[in-house]
């Protein structure tokens, strides 16, 4: 059994893999948390493994904590998922795929064994993400742009008197805090969409889109764009990559 982990900015994602089949999966906050705490409530109930595979875009310092305290209750070193050039047939975009963050090549990845179409890979979380996978397999690149709460969090610490409690989202409110909500929503809603129409005028194919993330739920029935909702998008990333033996992920 293999012990997957996908690390975000503020939340911990984990489930248990077998071949590409997944446990349901745990989520917990991890930002200014005691993180042995943390890594505890989610894994100490666990048995043995035979690996743990990790994504994470938390800093060296959570590595190190991370990897210890995994040897420590298991005896098993965390393998951690590098963004790298080329990897299970899938070309990166980045000139240095140092600077993709690993999260989105992972999900890039998954979108490439989940499907043979072109596809936008949409992460929904303190950023949103957006990436371009083409049906030849290369990663054309994203973009990133905050994600709703965290433009809502900027609006209430840079303006006096917009900070208010959250909203109800609406095209045109009559009220500061729905306004807030609405306008967030719509212009992360507004750039997904937008993204979509320029993959089809640039590639020529209309995308399938893969959302996941926190938001994924709030931002999807806004979007024109159809997207198939995948909660757990990186953990597949993860499972596919640890059962494909590949070493190249790691950035051996």
């Amino acid at each position: 059994m293999n012990l997957l982990i996908d690390v975000g900015n503020t939340r911990i994602k984990s489930a248990l893999g077998q071949g590409d089949a997944l446990s349901a999966h745990r989520a917990q906050p991890w930002r200014d948390l005691d993180l042995n705490e943390v890594f505890a409530h989610l894994w100490s109930d666990h048995a043995s493994l035979a690996r743990i595979v990790v994504s994470h875009v938390a800093g060296e310092a959570f590595e190190r904590a991370l990897d210890d305290w995994l040897w420590q209750r298991f005896a098993v070193r965390a393998e951690f998922v590098r963004s790298v050039p080329h990897a299970l047939g899938v070309t990166c975009a980045y000139p240095d795929p140092t600077q993709l963050g690993v999260d989105r090549w992972v999900a890039v990845q998954a979108a490439a064994f989940l499907t043979d179409r072109t596809a936008l890979v949409i992460d929904c979380g303190t950023a949103t993400t957006v990436d371009l996978l083409t049906h030849d397999k290369i990663h054309r690149g994203g973009a990133i742009l905050p994600g709703v709460a965290t433009m809502r969090r900027a609006l209430a610490g840079d303006t006096a008197n917009l900070n208010v409690p959250d909203g109800h989202v609406h095209a045109f409110a009559d009220n500061t805090r729905d306004a807030i909500a609405g306008g967030t929503a719509y212009a992360v809603c507004g750039a997904i969409d937008r993204l979509a129409h320029e993959a089809q005028t640039t590639y020529g194919d209309a995308p399938i889109a893969l959302i996941t993330g926190g938001e994924a739920e709030l931002v999807r029935p806004l979007l024109t764009t159809p997207t198939q909702l995948i909660p757990d998008l990186v953990l597949q990333g993860l499972a596919h990559i640890a059962q494909s033996g590949d070493k190249s992920s790691f950035g051996h």
